[in-house]
């Protein structure tokens, strides 16, 4: 009797190993994909910073836009910004404009939902939503 294994065998070990070495292969994908589309919103949020700081400087009250929608902003914003920024999978922006003591818009905050830190860190930006029934969990205010 010979010992060793049959052809059947070695392919159904080998099936088995390429499925498992799939499954990781998807697993650290998706983790890097998310990482990459996080990076994005930042990047973004950054630029409409920059956006708004210049549209504060040129404006004769220096104040931030007053719109409470994100999809109005980026028109106030054309100037300054020519492309306007959009979530990488199609959740939304949020922006929020805050009014000091006297109601002059001195302040604002600008919030995402990032993929990779699934729950909103403390303070990030309450309730808003970022499209969806995602909370947003990341914030940027002015400098």
């Amino acid at each position: 009797m010979k010992k060793g294994f049959t052809l059947v065998e070695l392919l159904v070990v080998i099936g088995i190993m390429a499925v498992m070495l799939t499954t990781v292969s998807v697993i650290s994908i998706r983790g890097t994909l998310q990482k990459s589309n996080d990076q994005k919103r930042k990047a973004d949020l950054e630029s409409v910073r920059a956006a708004l700081e210049q549209y504060k400087s040129n404006s004769q009250t220096r104040e931030y836009p007053n719109v409470s929608i994100w999809m109005n902003l980026t028109p106030t914003l054309t100037p300054y910004m020519p492309v306007a920024p959009a979530d990488p999978v199609g959740n939304s922006y949020y922006y929020g404009p805050l009014t000091d003591g006297f109601g002059k818009i001195s302040k604002y905050q600008m919030c995402a939902y990032l993929e990779a830190v699934p729950q909103p860190t403390p303070g990030a930006c309450g309730t808003n939503t970022c499209g969806g029934s995602f909370v947003c969990n990341y914030k940027v205010g002015q400098p």
